[in-house]
């Protein structure tokens, strides 16, 4: 459940909306971050761009400016991530819309997508645990010409993903799917970014990460880390590529190689960390 922070106060002007946002996102967020996410709340909900803050363009907001504007100040002051508050963010150039239901897509993941997008040899891709759908959704962008399937367990997040591909004309086949359930699948690449948290890591998160995003789509059991990897593996795709908690980089490559698949390959995300492997 999560406790809301309610604001009484109505805006005269842009200006007076923005620093009131600055003041209920520095509880959450470092300052350079906390302007960066005030920015993009102002231009993206209401058009305003920095000029128009610095110079007080809007003087006087309307009713319904103003009654968004706290409804805003409502849902940020309560740590909840601004790309749910605005029910879209960015992934590989496009708009994706996302809702509690799902993950919010990670600019690393883009990495993956590129990555398997120009790496893989083959035509049949599945993606499992799609979420938004961002990984099939650039994957089908990316290479027409392929076919693109994708899992998830949960039904709201296929309705989430049906939505994206909708919107963004990609013809990629969705299905409500247990991985560890599912029967054979006849794909030649997998790519996933599965949940690779240990539980014993939840503590060092952010809040606005562990209380708003789907824990089912984050964790895994401090004892059994790797169940999602070894349920892959045991797909029998040709190519899988995958994102991975860089802690447990050796592991999972041994659980790739334990399954039969003969070369591994690791490689780091542009923050330098060990974030993806490809096993064929």
């Amino acid at each position: 459940m999560h406790v809301y922070i309610f604001y009484f106060h109505y805006f005269c002007s842009v200006k007076d909306f923005y620093r009131q946002l600055l003041a209920v996102l520095a509880a959450h967020y470092e300052a350079r971050e906390a302007q960066a996410i005030a920015f993009l709340v102002c231009e993206e909900a209401f058009g305003w761009r920095k000029t128009d803050i610095y110079a007080d363009k809007v003087s006087q907001l309307s009713t319904a400016e103003q009654e968004r504007a706290a409804f805003m100040l409502r849902r940020l002051g309560a740590g909840e991530p601004v790309q749910y508050v605005l029910g879209a963010t960015y992934f590989d150039g496009r708009p994706f819309y996302v809702s509690p239901a799902v993950l919010i897509p990670r600019p690393e993941t883009e990495e993956l997508v590129r990555w398997a997008a120009e790496a893989a040899r083959g035509q049949h891709f599945l993606d499992v645990g799609t979420g938004s759908g961002c990984i099939a959704i650039s994957l089908k962008l990316r290479r027409p010409e392929a076919s693109v399937h994708a899992w998830d367990i949960s039904p709201e997040a296929i309705d989430v993903a049906c939505k994206n591909a909708e919107c963004l004309g990609a013809d990629v086949q969705f299905e409500v799917q247990d991985l560890f359930t599912a029967p054979p699948k006849s794909a030649t690449v997998v790519v996933s970014n599965p949940p690779y948290i240990c539980e014993k890591e939840r503590a060092e998160m952010a809040a606005h990460v562990v209380n708003f995003e789907p824990v089912q789509a984050l964790f895994v059991p401090d004892d059994d880390p790797l169940r999602y990897y070894k349920a892959l593996a045991q797909l029998g795709a040709e190519e899988v590529f995958v994102e991975i908690n860089a802690a447990l980089r050796q592991a999972t490559a041994d659980a790739f190689r334990a399954a039969g698949y003969q070369q591994i390959v690791c490689r780091k995300d542009e923050f330098g960390k060990d974030r993806f492997i490809y096993a064929c």
